[in-house]
């Protein structure tokens, strides 16, 4: 029997040249032992292979598969419509230009545990999609190398899920909540609060709707020293009954709840704790000025405070102030556009305060904000034609448009 024709779907212009073929193939994946094999043999042998690139097409440069399959007789059993030619992927190949997305690749190989979005903003600051080669990817990774600690994949990770699981439960209304729910938030708030009240606990958490709020509630209530607490601790406590772990194996988002919920409470205990010791040694230091004999009278609000907490005017005579009055006459003068405070206790006394005592006063975001009112306004007394990023107030020195249009910002905050 005679064996049926082949036709030939190729032109003379697209011929399917295997040659060519087989030695992009080990070119471009010299760890991969292509078959060695000639004709349409070659392309069958080497079907796995291309199936493989069709899996993994995502891991590759973005581009159109290439067509690979050569002329097929319609008539033969299980054959297939033939697929384009080679021609489209060498033409890309051509161009030297590799994707966003394989850059990103190019990085993580190096850094595996660099932040994905830290390397996505250096992609978008450093190159553009119809100039972005494999070298200048390398070059992000030098500079990133060359740079100081960059931030790590996990951490920022933790940081997102931590920042959006607490304001995700800071905003929930709690409407629409299940009894199923009420009834672990109510147990689990037993478990946890084992000297208050029942009652009191499911008062609150009628009022509250969520148990991350009711918990942040009566936590408050048993470490805030200053303001009533609104129940009497019961002499028995209730025995715990490790409610979290069998909510937790049930799917429950109230362990979830728990967790957040101690993370803001600890980090209000923090906060608390560092203004309580501020306030102890302040104390000590006035016990100690006293005994000492150094306590001195405001020159503005006119009430005794130690010496090392005040601050001196530089006029020739020296008019001292306490913390509170130097800090509310310089967010005065900076709130009239005024940013050289001098001395307010006498009009005609022109003492300057410096640096280290403007600092010592101010909180750090007033501080930073008057430093730079003031290094605008020496910018605008000296006349520099400086170039201000578009996305912040920084102002700097940029060669001609002519030359760079990119205003590559260096403010260091």
């Amino acid at each position: 029997m005679d064996a049926p024709d082949i036709i030939d779907l190729c032109g003379d212009e697209d011929e399917f040249d295997l040659h060519e073929y087989h030695n992009y193939l080990d070119n471009a994946f010299p760890e991969r032992d292509y078959p060695n094999a000639s004709g349409a043999n070659h392309v069958q042998a080497a079907q796995p292979y291309i199936d493989d690139l069709h899996r993994n097409q995502n891991d590759l440069i973005d581009f159109d598969l290439p067509d690979y399959t050569p002329a097929v007789d319609p008539h033969t059993p299980g054959s297939s419509t033939p697929e384009p030619t080679m021609g489209q992927y060498a033409n890309f190949a051509d161009t030297g230009l590799v994707t966003g997305a394989a850059c990103l690749q190019m990085v993580l190989d190096v850094l595996p545990d660099i932040s994905v979005d830290h390397v996505l903003q250096l992609i978008a600051d450093e190159t553009q999609d119809e100039t972005r080669t494999p070298e200048a990817c390398q070059r992000i990774v030098a500079l990133i190398l060359d740079g100081a600690d960059y931030p790590k994949e996990e951490e920022a990770s933790r940081k997102r899920k931590r920042e959006r699981s607490l304001s995700e439960f800071e905003e929930d209304e709690g409407e629409g909540r299940s009894k199923v729910y009420t009834d672990q938030a109510l147990s689990l708030l037993k478990d946890e609060f084992v000297q208050v009240p029942a009652r009191h606990i499911e008062r609150v958490l009628k009022e509250q709707k969520t148990f991350y709020k009711a918990y942040c509630d009566i936590w408050e209530a048993l470490n805030n020293k200053s303001g009533p607490r609104g129940f009497t601790k019961i002499n028995r406590p209730r025995l715990r009954r490790d409610v979290e772990p069998v909510l937790a194996e049930q799917g429950s988002q109230v362990p979830k709840e728990l967790q957040a919920a101690k993370r803001k409470c600890e980090a209000v205990a923090v906060k608390r704790r560092k203004a309580e010791d501020y306030e102890r040694k302040e104390a000590e230091n006035v016990k100690s000025a006293i005994l000492a004999g150094q306590m001195q009278d405001c020159q503005c609000c006119f009430e005794e405070f130690p010496l090392n907490r005040m601050y001196g005017c530089g006029g020739m005579t020296e008019h001292i102030f306490c913390k509170t009055c130097m800090k509310s006459y310089v967010e005065s003068e900076m709130g009239s556009s005024r940013c050289r405070p001098v001395c307010f206790a006498d009009s005609s006394c022109g003492g300057t305060f410096t640096r280290t005592q403007l600092e010592a006063c101010l909180d750090q975001t007033t501080f930073e904000r008057l430093e730079h009112m003031q290094q605008m306004q020496d910018l605008d007394i000296a006349g520099l034609n400086l170039d201000e990023c578009p996305f912040c107030d920084f102002k700097q020195e940029c060669p001609p448009m002519e030359e760079d249009k990119e205003f590559r910002c260096l403010n260091p905050k």
